[in-house]
């Protein structure tokens, strides 16, 4: 056993041991609001990934979609 005595340490009877401290009717964070929270919590990085990606998607579709168009005029013979 140590020699240190902590019965009155934390008394709350004539000062407090803290001079920040608060009572235990009024609650300290009476006005705190959570953050509202994303539907789907994604770091930026992945977020600037996807998004990337849907621009290589879109402009490859619109390559190959110009190709396609391109080579059925071709097969159809039109001018």
């Amino acid at each position: 056993m140590n020699g240190y005595n902590f019965t009155d340490f934390n008394s709350t009877h004539e000062a407090h041991a803290y001079p920040y401290s608060a009572s235990v009717d009024d609650p300290l964070y009476r006005q705190y609001k959570p953050p509202v929270k994303e539907l789907i919590p994604l770091p930026k990085a992945v977020l600037y990934l996807l998004m990337a990606a849907l621009v290589v998607v879109g402009v490859a579709y619109a390559i190959i979609g110009h190709l396609i168009k391109d080579l059925a005029i071709d097969i159809t013979g039109t001018c």
